[in-house]
């Protein structure tokens, strides 16, 4: 799992799928983005 900030976005990566599952704005609380961080992991 790796995150990019760009854009005012955050975005998560699946690195063993190779592909994006998500993006999180990153005006979003640390505590809603860690929560959001866990339904992908």
């Amino acid at each position: 799992m790796a995150s990019s900030k760009g854009t005012g976005y955050i975005v998560l990566y699946d690195l063993k799928h190779k592909k994006v599952v998500g993006t999180l704005k990153s005006s979003q609380s640390v505590d809603e983005m860690e929560k959001e961080i866990k339904t992908y992991l």
